[in-house]
Protein backbone atom coordinates (compact mmCIF):
# COMPACT_ATOMS: atom_id res chain seq x y z
CA UNK A 1 0.00 0.00 0.00
CA UNK A 2 2.82 2.39 0.91
CA UNK A 3 4.59 1.56 -2.35
CA UNK A 4 1.48 2.42 -4.35
CA UNK A 5 1.15 5.78 -2.60
CA UNK A 6 4.85 6.51 -3.15
CA UNK A 7 4.52 5.62 -6.83
CA UNK A 8 1.43 7.83 -7.17
CA UNK A 9 3.26 10.72 -5.51
CA UNK A 10 6.24 10.34 -7.86
CA UNK A 11 3.93 10.26 -10.87
CA UNK A 12 2.13 13.38 -9.64
CA UNK A 13 5.46 15.23 -9.27
CA UNK A 14 6.52 14.15 -12.76
CA UNK A 15 3.18 15.32 -14.15
CA UNK A 16 3.53 18.71 -12.44
CA UNK A 17 7.06 19.09 -13.84
CA UNK A 18 5.78 18.34 -17.35
CA UNK A 19 2.94 20.85 -16.92
CA UNK A 20 5.43 23.50 -15.85
CA UNK A 21 7.66 22.74 -18.84
CA UNK A 22 4.68 22.97 -21.21
CA UNK A 23 3.70 26.32 -19.68
CA UNK A 24 7.24 27.62 -20.27
CA UNK A 25 7.46 26.36 -23.86
CA UNK A 26 3.98 27.41 -25.05
CA UNK A 27 4.86 31.12 -25.56
CA UNK A 28 8.05 30.16 -27.42
CA UNK A 29 6.12 27.86 -29.72
CA UNK A 30 3.57 30.59 -30.41
CA UNK A 31 6.40 33.00 -31.23
CA UNK A 32 7.93 30.52 -33.65
CA UNK A 33 4.59 30.06 -35.39
CA UNK A 34 4.27 33.82 -35.79
CA UNK A 35 7.79 34.02 -37.22
CA UNK A 36 7.11 31.20 -39.66
CA UNK A 37 3.91 32.84 -40.92
CA UNK A 38 5.43 36.26 -41.67
CA UNK A 39 6.13 37.07 -45.30
CA UNK A 40 9.56 37.88 -46.61
CA UNK A 41 13.08 36.71 -46.15
CA UNK A 42 15.97 38.14 -44.17
CA UNK A 43 19.66 38.43 -44.83
CA UNK A 44 22.18 36.89 -42.46
CA UNK A 45 22.74 40.12 -40.49
CA UNK A 46 19.01 40.76 -39.99
CA UNK A 47 18.40 37.11 -39.08
CA UNK A 48 21.12 37.37 -36.42
CA UNK A 49 19.46 40.46 -34.99
CA UNK A 50 16.01 38.87 -34.97
CA UNK A 51 17.27 35.67 -33.34
CA UNK A 52 19.46 37.69 -30.93
CA UNK A 53 22.52 35.51 -31.58
CA UNK A 54 24.54 37.67 -33.99
CA UNK A 55 25.33 37.30 -37.66
CA UNK A 56 28.49 35.25 -37.12
CA UNK A 57 26.65 32.48 -35.25
CA UNK A 58 23.93 32.44 -37.92
CA UNK A 59 26.50 32.26 -40.73
CA UNK A 60 28.46 29.51 -38.97
CA UNK A 61 25.28 27.51 -38.37
CA UNK A 62 24.30 27.84 -42.05
CA UNK A 63 27.66 26.36 -43.07
CA UNK A 64 27.63 23.73 -40.31
CA UNK A 65 24.14 22.53 -41.27
CA UNK A 66 25.10 22.71 -44.95
CA UNK A 67 22.29 25.09 -45.82
CA UNK A 68 24.85 27.35 -47.49
CA UNK A 69 28.28 27.16 -49.10
CA UNK A 70 30.90 29.58 -50.37
CA UNK A 71 31.41 30.40 -54.03
CA UNK A 72 34.44 32.66 -54.03
CA UNK A 73 33.57 35.43 -51.57
CA UNK A 74 29.82 34.95 -51.99
CA UNK A 75 27.53 32.82 -49.88
CA UNK A 76 25.25 30.61 -51.95
CA UNK A 77 22.42 28.26 -50.97
CA UNK A 78 23.45 24.62 -50.80
CA UNK A 79 21.14 21.92 -52.09
CA UNK A 80 19.93 20.89 -48.61
CA UNK A 81 18.85 24.42 -47.74
CA UNK A 82 17.11 24.86 -51.09
CA UNK A 83 15.34 21.49 -50.95
CA UNK A 84 13.92 22.18 -47.50
CA UNK A 85 13.00 25.80 -48.27
CA UNK A 86 15.31 27.26 -45.61
CA UNK A 87 17.31 29.56 -47.91
CA UNK A 88 17.08 31.02 -51.41
CA UNK A 89 18.57 33.59 -53.77
CA UNK A 90 16.59 36.75 -54.49
CA UNK A 91 17.41 38.84 -57.58
CA UNK A 92 18.34 42.45 -56.83
CA UNK A 93 18.67 45.40 -59.21
CA UNK A 94 21.50 47.85 -58.70
CA UNK A 95 23.12 50.67 -60.64
CA UNK A 96 26.72 50.03 -61.76
CA UNK A 97 28.97 52.68 -60.20
CA UNK A 98 31.08 53.21 -63.30
CA UNK A 99 28.59 52.95 -66.15
CA UNK A 100 25.34 53.80 -64.41
CA UNK A 101 23.62 50.83 -66.07
CA UNK A 102 21.17 48.73 -64.12
CA UNK A 103 22.48 45.27 -63.37
CA UNK A 104 21.13 42.23 -61.59
CA UNK A 105 22.79 40.34 -58.77
CA UNK A 106 21.57 37.68 -56.38
CA UNK A 107 21.13 38.22 -52.65
CA UNK A 108 21.31 35.30 -50.23
CA UNK A 109 18.20 35.18 -48.05
CA UNK A 110 16.97 33.01 -45.21
CA UNK A 111 13.26 32.23 -45.53
CA UNK A 112 10.83 32.49 -42.63
CA UNK A 113 10.79 28.70 -42.49
CA UNK A 114 14.59 28.74 -42.16
CA UNK A 115 14.49 31.42 -39.46
CA UNK A 116 11.94 29.41 -37.49
CA UNK A 117 14.16 26.32 -37.80
CA UNK A 118 17.24 28.28 -36.71
CA UNK A 119 15.29 29.61 -33.72
CA UNK A 120 14.50 26.02 -32.73
CA UNK A 121 18.14 24.98 -33.13
CA UNK A 122 19.51 27.91 -31.14
CA UNK A 123 16.80 27.49 -28.49
CA UNK A 124 17.70 23.83 -28.03
CA UNK A 125 21.42 24.65 -27.89
CA UNK A 126 20.85 27.31 -25.22
CA UNK A 127 18.92 24.78 -23.16
CA UNK A 128 22.05 22.62 -23.14
CA UNK A 129 20.76 19.86 -25.37
CA UNK A 130 22.28 18.81 -28.67
CA UNK A 131 19.70 18.99 -31.48
CA UNK A 132 18.78 15.61 -32.94
CA UNK A 133 21.10 13.71 -30.60
CA UNK A 134 19.95 10.21 -29.95
CA UNK A 135 18.85 9.58 -26.41
CA UNK A 136 21.06 7.19 -24.53
CA UNK A 137 19.45 3.83 -24.11
CA UNK A 138 19.24 2.58 -20.54
CA UNK A 139 21.79 -0.10 -19.69
CA UNK A 140 20.32 -3.57 -19.34
CA UNK A 141 19.70 -4.48 -15.73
Amino acid sequence: MVEALTLALEQQKALEAKDQEIAELAPKAAGLEILAEKDGELGIRDAGRELKVGQNRVRDMLFERRWACRQGRDIRPASYGLEHGYVRLVPRLYADKQTGQEKISDDFRITRKGIARLAEIFGVMEAGRVPFAKAKEPAPA
